[in-house]
């Protein structure tokens, strides 16, 4: 399985971490690593009405689709809302 690796930046925690991803796997099953990581920490939760957006032209991001669908590719920065 390849993967892909991301930056993940969340503003209102002052935080950022680099996630490896499953490049065929919907997103929304890697948001759950990011729900177990950011709740240990309790900076921040994410639920329903988390935005996430590429950095580079700040477009939000359908989580049902893969990395490969949305041309994710290493190196690229998501910021959560």
């Amino acid at each position: 399985m390849s993967k892909v690796m991301i930056e993940v930046k969340v503003p209102a925690a002052t935080m950022q971490n680099d996630l490896a991803i499953p490049y065929e796997k919907p997103l929304f099953e890697s948001v759950e690593l990011l729900k177990a990581l950011y709740k240990e920490n309790g900076l921040f939760v994410l639920d329903e009405t988390t935005i996430f957006c590429a950095a580079s032209d700040k477009a939000m991001l359908d989580l049902s689709h893969t990395p490969e669908e949305l041309r994710l590719r290493n190196g690229d920065i998501l910021i959560l809302f």
